[in-house]
């Protein structure tokens, strides 16, 4: 194994990476996937909550053979994810002929850009001013970057304690940063993927206990899974739990350190794990085989989860391919416009979010705030692009389809030096 503090620095409004020089187009190409680009500075001893990060530091990248590990820190947590190693992946592909196997699912080994614009979004925070709307007189391009303020809106504290679902979630990385933080994920991605690398990903976090400490944490979990409220799991002090089936063997938990974060917050339609979750940081993450293009309702009695039984969605690099968009809109629009069986919530439930009062505090109060789709991206598509997406052709069709956009964060991303508009979105059902 060798360890790498990869080399980069944090400006206003871009991310800079100083890249290793190849000395061939073939070392470049694998430059750019087996150097992780950290595009935004991730702490691992995080900070106060309501301080927004701005201190140069990078994620660290072990190369281990076939994978390389990603460590970050969140939440005062750590999370490690495997990515594919190219430079020791040359032989055919072992899941090239499972029947699910995609150009688009094979991406799903490798780490993408827009994972830091997210991390950066767990670990900030904006005032509501700035989550400007799409208007064609007004294109994204020409929006003001984010400025930095005492925070008033806060992605963190907005997802913790809810239920999240993450599509296309590929190696993991933020979904289990969200969970760190609090959330109840459910990370989504083709079998393929999923037995691939994500389950091993969700396992790699997952926070267990001694044997001897098993049986009595057994019985908190079938006590407090139903009355999961809080970004902090109910567990006896000093322990975390697993979330899943209470019943099922090796179900384990281990002693966490550090102080869990306790705040009050309201849940949403959907409150709690999902079925067969495993605790992650303060919050829990399940894996679930999802594929955009086939019907919904086999894959949710095959998967034992409804994927529309969930308050927001996460979405990173996922929609760069034309042949898969759509079907990824038919997902989106089907999550937030589900009604409970009960028929009675509407498309909006009572969530928390974090306010600054005149003595200077935060607290969290619970507010009228419209489910949610959060929509990462990095544009690779050029002006003549027939195999891509333009981020214009994304925010249209999602109006198209009866959608709210507000742009979250605008911020050029430096790709193999390249420049590339990144974008983080809000989506909701329009009024």
């Amino acid at each position: 194994m060798r360890e790498a503090c990869l080399d980069c620095t944090l400006r206003p409004g871009r991310y800079v990476v100083r890249p290793f020089k190849p000395a061939s187009a073939k070392a470049a190409f694998q430059n750019s996937q087996n150097h992780v680009k950290p595009y935004m500075t991730v702490i691992i001893n995080d900070m106060h909550a309501s301080d927004l990060t701005d201190v140069d530091s990078a994620p660290v990248a072990t190369v281990d053979g076939h994978q390389i590990l990603v460590s970050v820190g969140i939440n005062g947590h750590g999370i490690t994810i495997a990515k594919r190693n190219l430079e020791q992946f040359d032989a055919q592909d072992p899941y090239f002929f499972d029947s699910d196997y995609t150009i688009a699912g094979s991406t799903g080994f490798l780490l993408w850009e827009a994972n830091w614009l997210v991390l950066r979004l767990l670990r900030s925070a904006f005032l509501p001013s700035e989550m400007q709307r799409t208007d064609p007189s007004n294109p994204p391009a020409a929006l003001h970057l984010p400025t930095r303020h005492k925070p008033l809106f806060n992605l963190r504290h907005l997802l913790s304690g809810h239920r999240v679902l993450d599509l296309g979630s590929g190696t993991g990385l933020a979904g289990l940063s969200a969970a760190a933080c609090g959330a109840h994920v459910l990370l989504t991605d083709l079998a393929s993927v999923c037995d691939g690398t994500l389950r091993a990903n969700v396992q790699r976090n997952a926070l267990y206990a001694t044997p001897n400490e098993t049986a009595s944490i057994r019985a908190s979990v079938a006590a407090s899974i139903t009355s999961i409220t809080s970004g902090s799991l109910a567990t006896p002090s000093g322990t975390c739990m697993a979330v899943g089936d209470a019943s099922a063997d090796g179900v384990q938990c281990k002693e966490e350190t550090g102080q869990q974060e306790r705040r009050e917050t309201t849940p949403g339609r959907f409150s709690g794990a999902w079925a067969g979750a495993v605790a992650v940081g303060q919050g829990s993450a399940a894996v679930m085989a999802l594929d955009w293009t086939e019907p919904l309702e086999p894959q949710i009695q095959a998967g034992g989860n409804d994927p529309r039984e969930a308050d927001f969605i996460l979405a990173v690099d996922t929609i760069w391919l034309l042949d898969i968009f759509h079907s990824f809109l038919d997902i989106v629009y089907a999550v937030l416009s589900h009604e409970p069986v009960t028929g009675v919530a509407a498309a909006t439930a009572i969530l928390p979010t974090l306010a600054v009062q005149p003595d200077g505090n935060e607290r969290t109060h619970p507010v009228q705030r419209k489910r949610a789709c959060f929509l990462a991206f990095v544009e690779r598509a050029g002006v003549d692009a027939k195999l891509f997406v333009r981020k214009e052709a994304v925010e249209q069709e999602l109006q198209n389809r009866g959608l709210d956009v507000d742009v979250v964060l605008a911020e050029d991303v430096d790709v193999d030096g390249v420049a590339r508009p990144g974008r983080v979105l809000r989506v909701t059902m329009a009024n």
